[in-house]
């Protein structure tokens, strides 16, 4: 009986939609979160949800749960001009060099947000076959980061994103990256359902008991 207790907790905790303000946002990250979400009332631009997953198998960029000390992120698509925006806050456990954040980290995001765009985008699914990141400036820990991602082209399985990031007014370009997505084929995608999840998680996603400021 507690063991299924157990897996139903989990299996409510795996629904919270965490791509909202939370007290941990800065006043910054909450402005641009806002005046990006304001775009979807029009239905241009639809928000990404993104999911608290406890257990032993967690989304990557979702996998430490204290607000604030990881990434704090929400994505935004507009599928018409196939591109995607992302407003990110760095926390303190993603440092590399002192007092800055990561290069991986940096390239977590970009190959989130590059990815995002395409899952919601490109039809079929699609992986990362390769990603190449040019840092123009550090990243400076508990700043927030513009990213901004594109469609460039298809070539029947193939497409090709690019995406910069710059800082949260805009004025300095942090870094710029280029990106090659495949297209699983039929036979890879009926070895690779077995890993994904039975239920859509569009379905199954609610949102956060969280203030939104």
């Amino acid at each position: 009986m507690a063991r299924q207790v157990n897996s139903q907790r989990n299996q409510e905790e795996a629904v919270i939609d965490l791509a909202w303000p939370n007290e941990a946002w800065s006043d910054v990250t909450k402005e641009i979160f806002h005046q990006l979400n304001a775009g979807t009332e029009n239905g241009d631009w639809t928000r990404h949800p993104g999911y608290l997953r406890t257990g032993e198998r967690r989304l990557y960029c979702r996998n430490i749960s204290e607000q604030g000390k990881g990434f704090e992120y929400a994505i935004f698509i507009n599928k018409r001009e196939q591109r995607a925006t992302c407003v990110c806050q760095f926390g303190p456990y993603l440092e590399g060099p002192p007092s800055h954040v990561h290069g991986g980290a940096v390239a977590t995001m970009l190959d989130t947000v590059m990815g995002t765009c395409a899952y919601n985008i490109l039809e079929g699914f699609h992986l990362t076959a390769n990603l190449n990141i040019n840092y123009k400036k550090p990243v400076r820990l508990g700043s927030t980061a513009i990213f901004l991602a594109k469609v460039d082209k298809q070539e029947n399985r193939k497409a090709y994103l690019s995406a910069y990031v710059t800082s949260a007014d805009g004025s300095t370009t942090l870094c710029d990256a280029t990106s090659l997505f495949v297209q699983l084929s039929q036979e890879q995608m009926e070895k690779a359902k077995k890993y994904l999840p039975q239920d859509s998680h569009n379905d199954k996603v609610e949102k956060a008991e969280m203030s939104v400021v």
